[in-house]
């Protein structure tokens, strides 16, 4: 046997007894799953679905169709831009929270799987020109919570794709966006995101078609502020793809 192989045999091995020790958990509710089930346990996994396939009250199509977003549709930074479920019900806030303040590699992995799903959605989208960014966490955010959930979704998505992953972005610290209005949002982003190195980036991201992933998208400041610092790097197009998106009834998209 080659050391490739005991290299994986061990792996195994280990793998298979820590199931015993560690036992695997919902990654939403913490049910015990059994050795051989995946992420969510059945009840998760069918909220997750329904929630998937819940309409827009607007125009009636599901969140992977809905483009329901008015600062969205009013600029052309972003050509393309779909999420994987409302973010309205308890349970979908729960699934982001998870995400966002657990690190759970598993729930990550799934998520990465989702979007990897809306993304072959896009039309003549060609992998080989292809780059991901996403939104960098603040450096206390990052110390609070120990880890970046973006990051990890974009390195996810990167590695079930074969696409490079841009980590250029940077992001200086700033108000929490989910208590401002779109005003406050696009100036407060605006003041916090910065690329590190714009040569660099120029010669990673020019001519390039940007896959931008986030957690949610809300009013859109964050996603169109961020693609506006990827185009001034030549960029060519920027397609945005979120987990989840607030009702486009809500006030704060209206």
């Amino acid at each position: 046997m080659n050391k490739r192989a005991m290299t994986e045999k061990a792996s195994k091995i280990k793998e298979f007894f820590l199931q015993f020790i560690m036992p695997p958990k919902c990654a939403v509710c913490g049910k015990l799953l059994n050795i051989n089930d995946g992420t969510l346990c059945v009840e998760c996994l069918e909220k997750w679905h329904d929630e998937k396939e819940k309409e827009c009250e607007r125009c009636t199509r599901c969140a992977s169709l809905c483009t329901c977003n008015a600062k969205l549709n009013k600029t052309a930074i972003i050509s393309y831009y779909s999420s994987c479920s409302m973010y309205e019900s308890d349970f979908s806030k729960e699934i982001i929270a998870s995400l966002k303040y657990k690190r759970q590699k598993c729930l990550i992995k799934f998520m990465a799987n989702e979007l990897m799903s809306n993304m072959y959605m896009i039309y003549g989208l060609k992998l080989d020109n292809c780059i991901i960014a996403y939104p960098p966490r603040s450096k206390s955010s990052l110390k609070k919570y120990g880890f970046d959930h973006a990051k990890m979704l974009a390195n996810e998505l990167g590695s079930l794709t074969g696409i490079p992953v841009f980590h250029g972005m940077r992001h200086k610290g700033s108000k929490e966006q989910k208590y401002l209005n779109y005003e406050s949002r696009a100036k407060n982003a605006f003041e916090s995101f910065y690329i590190k190195n714009t040569a660099e980036a120029s010669e990673k991201l020019r001519g390039k078609t940007v896959i931008l992933i986030d957690d949610v998208i809300t009013t859109g400041a964050t996603a169109i502020c961020i693609a506006a610092f990827l185009h001034n790097c030549g960029a060519e197009s920027v397609k945005f793809l979120s987990v989840a998106k607030t009702p486009p009834l809500s006030k704060r998209n209206l």
